[in-house]
């Protein structure tokens, strides 16, 4: 019994270490408040009076401003490549024909008057935090 307690407690750990590294966010959707870590959150899309957040197999819907939204997601990792889409740059894989290719395969738009400040903000996080 002893042994489970010392493997919960270290999983507890890992755990808070984990979210500690990680940025934590908590917000409030349709259904009720959730939690999630920045690197669950793939995009944020804007449709009428929606924000649609995309996350890793799962999809959370607010009646809120997409401003809003990136005010509260301010950090260097999320992009507003579009009037209606914030994309989390870890998922992107590239940019090119104004367009963002996810790593997912998904593609979103990019109009031509962004499209020259998206792509050097993204090159220039991906140099800044990506090693190959």
């Amino acid at each position: 019994m002893v042994g489970k307690n010392v493997k919960m407690e270290r999983t507890k750990e890992v755990l808070f270490m984990k979210i500690k590294k990680e940025k934590y966010y908590c917000m409030q959707f349709v259904g009720g408040q959730r939690g999630f870590l920045k690197n669950e959150l793939v995009y944020v899309e804007s449709f009428g009076r929606k924000v649609y957040f995309q996350m890793l197999g799962d999809q959370c819907v607010a009646y809120r401003k997409l401003d809003e939204v990136e005010k509260e997601l301010a950090d260097d990792d999320f992009l507003r490549i579009h009037q209606s889409y914030l994309v989390n740059m870890s998922f992107i894989d590239d940019i090119y024909g104004y367009e963002v290719y996810l790593k997912s395969g998904l593609s979103l738009p990019v109009p031509r008057t962004r499209y020259r400040d998206v792509r050097e903000s993204f090159l220039y996080w991906r140099d800044k935090y990506i090693l190959f």
